[in-house]
């Protein structure tokens, strides 16, 4: 989910509405590509690259574990909760007055001054936890504050179908950011193991958030994801069956990503440095969605794409779709960098999260 070009924070309002109330396509897809650039003004001129050798290690090393299994490595008591009130919703919207709260725990992410860092969730909901059902919110790049411009209707909406929200902050982001640098800086960049961990904690660090919610007893766990955080959630949920999921501009293949043409400098410095277009495929392949199906029933996925996305292509996520075996697909004539200002993006997640409440007792 991204209100900038992928990866790329600071994307100025007035620029995003032109685009926006724009019918141009090129417009809209040069977002995509400028960002994919400045993806590739990183990898192209950042620190040396490790040895090939050193990569294809560090991913054999890696061990699946299963949605149980990263749960049990999580105490919930030792989330610590606190007010939050830096993120103001809309008690009208949301159906009733909202409570906010903002959680915190220690991580497994190793940042690189050898440091862990500390992971947060935001909490938003109308009435006690115990009994009720919530759902796991995945952002991805580019979250920040001026994103909650937009992404609070997501919100607001499922708290008015009763739904508590729990949104977590990817590494990297919001309270997160490292200091001097910007939102999502420091994923991704010449020592690809930076990447692979960051994917790795984001997975243990949503089983956590299952975790929490099952201990406040929480009965129907939902998940909507955006770029980013909806390959997270598909990773995770070969594992976890969630009541349904939600995803937007889903980042499908990693690999999608790399073989752009706006990252050719970046192909020719990893070529030189010994990195062959198959080392680069079977690492990107473990920390991505394609080939992997999730546990929730088709009939509860729906997929929220864009037609002229230039980081997860229509063909990919369609394919992908389909191989789900499921039909609840929309597209939208925007960008990756775009989707978020179409309001019928919104509707669309509104009238899906109301037939997921058919059949179901509240």
């Amino acid at each position: 989910m991204t209100l900038s070009p992928m990866f790329v924070p600071g994307l100025i309002g007035l620029a995003l509405f032109l685009v926006s109330a724009s019918s141009c396509v090129s417009l809209k897809t040069s977002l995509d590509r400028q960002g994919l650039r400045d993806i590739a003004a990183v990898l192209a001129e950042g620190p040396e690259i490790p040895d090939p050798e050193i990569i294809q290690s560090y991913v054999e090393s890696c061990v699946d574990s299963s949605a149980q299994e990263l749960g049990n490595q999580f105490n919930p008591a030792s989330m610590e909760r606190e007010p939050f009130t830096r993120w103001k919703l809309s008690d009208r919207n949301a159906g009733g007055p909202v409570f906010a709260e903002r959680l915190s725990f220690g991580t497994t992410l190793e940042l690189p001054d050898g440091s862990l860092d500390t992971g947060y969730f935001y909490l938003f909901h109308r009435k006690p936890l115990a009994g009720g059902k919530a759902i796991l919110w995945a952002p991805g790049f580019g979250v920040s504050d001026f994103a909650f411009n937009f992404i609070h209707t997501f919100i607001e909406t499922a708290l008015s179908q009763g739904w508590a929200v729990l949104v977590w902050v990817p590494p990297y982001h919001l309270e997160r950011m490292q200091q001097g640098k910007k939102a999502g800086e420091g994923m991704i960049s010449t020592d690809l193991r930076s990447l692979l961990s960051a994917m790795r904690s984001s997975q243990l660090e949503l089983a956590a958030g299952i975790a929490w919610l099952e201990a406040q007893g929480i009965t129907r766990i939902g998940a909507w994801g955006g770029s980013f955080g909806a390959a997270n959630l598909l990773m995770l949920g070969e594992a976890y069956q969630f009541d349904h999921l939600s995803l937007m501009i889903p980042l499908i293949d990693w690999q999608s990503v790399w073989q752009s043409t706006s990252l050719s400098t970046a192909h020719t410095r990893f070529a030189k440095a010994g990195y062959s277009e198959k080392l680069i495929a079977g690492v990107l392949g473990t920390i991505s969605p394609k080939g992997h199906i999730p546990l929730t029933p088709p009939d509860r996925i729906q997929f929220l794409y864009a037609r002229h996305d230039q980081v997860s292509p229509e063909q990919l996520v369609l394919d992908y779709a389909a191989s789900l075996g499921q039909t609840e697909v929309h597209a939208f004539n925007e960008s990756h960098g775009t989707i978020l200002l179409n309001p019928r993006v919104y509707r669309a997640y509104g009238e899906f999260l109301e037939r997921m409440s058919l059949g179901h007792s509240e």
